[in-house]
């Protein structure tokens, strides 16, 4: 039995929070936050049992595994991670074009993102 439990998540960018949800109704209180300044790096999962589509955002003690619906999705919100954690310390990713750059700005102004979340 899998430990993943399906969570709805809002990037709130001016707080540097991802917080989440169990549903996505209206007036749904969250069930807690994943505070993104602490986060060391977004990648592509290295957890063995991880669903499709995932990524691990990387804190000093914590990898947090999560899980998009397809792989676009998995990368627009990777580089929206990416993008609010504070710049020194990041590391550097390939340029990319203006459109990436508009899909990922549509994207967190127009959709939802469903996924599973884990702690380890």
């Amino acid at each position: 039995s899998s430990t993943y439990q399906k969570r709805f998540f809002k990037l709130n960018i001016e707080r540097r929070f991802l917080t989440y949800y169990k549903d996505d109704q209206p007036g749904t209180i969250e069930s807690g936050f994943i505070d993104i300044s602490n986060i060391l790096d977004v990648q592509l999962s290295q957890i063995s049992d991880a669903p499709p589509f995932s990524i691990d955002l990387v804190s000093k003690d914590k990898y947090y595994t999560l899980a998009a619906e397809s792989e676009a999705q998995m990368v627009r919100w990777a580089y929206a991670l990416n993008g609010c954690r504070p710049q020194e310390s990041k590391i550097p990713l390939d340029a990319k074009s203006k459109r990436e750059d508009q899909l990922v700005e549509n994207f967190l102004n127009k959709e939802k993102w469903t996924r599973y979340e884990h702690t380890y």
